[in-house]
């Protein structure tokens, strides 16, 4: 449980109503988290989802959606598949939208991008009723990767300080130029070379 106390203080979480500000519910989901109850930090955290739904705060939902699949897959292995299935027909939803949100769209590639990264070695999924081998996986990394880069003028203007919800500022952030170009470029770069 160490380790996921670890990646979900990184998303910093909490509980509530809808009425209940995002970070009282990240703060509750983390409170779960921390005591060992990760189906209870779940409910909160698709409490996260529908408020982000319903207000459209699209970074809210897919910092929601990556904690649904770490708390997910820290419970069953057989929720990663799933979970992918769901992040692609989001990010369908979300290319609907590309005109008016192309930052928005690069971050959810990038986000698909390292779950297919991170499976491990001899791995297979079905998804959509394709089974797919390790090989497979790394392949719909880099294509998402190459994906989230097909609007860099709109990342270069994009200000990471508008997506915090995603992220955390580094003192070293500032060499970034505070933008997501440099945030993309920096995870497809330590693809192409790691």
């Amino acid at each position: 449980m160490n380790k996921m106390t670890t990646l979900i203080a990184a998303f910093g979480i909490s509980m509530g109503a809808s009425a209940q500000s995002y970070d009282k519910l990240w703060q509750e989901a983390k409170a779960r988290v921390d005591n060992d109850l990760p189906k209870s930090a779940i409910e909160v955290v698709n409490k996260i989802q529908q408020k982000a739904v319903v207000e459209g705060n699209d970074a809210q939902l897919l910092r929601a959606m990556l904690t649904q699949r770490m708390l997910g897959a820290e419970l069953s292995a057989d929720s990663v598949a799933p979970w992918l299935q769901r992040m692609e027909v989001a990010l369908l939803e979300v290319a609907l939208a590309a005109e008016t949100k192309p930052a928005m769209q690069a971050l959810w590639h990038v986000a698909l991008a390292k779950c297919y990264e991170g499976t491990n070695y001899g791995q297979v999924l079905v998804i959509d009723g394709k089974t797919l081998a390790y090989d497979a996986l790394q392949q719909r990394a880099k294509a998402h990767y190459e994906a989230s880069l097909a609007n860099p003028d709109a990342l270069a203007d994009a200000r990471v300080d508008n997506y915090l919800p995603l992220f955390t500022k580094h003192e070293g952030s500032a060499c970034y130029h505070n933008d997501l170009l440099h945030v993309v470029l920096n995870d497809y770069c330590e693809d192409l070379f790691c």
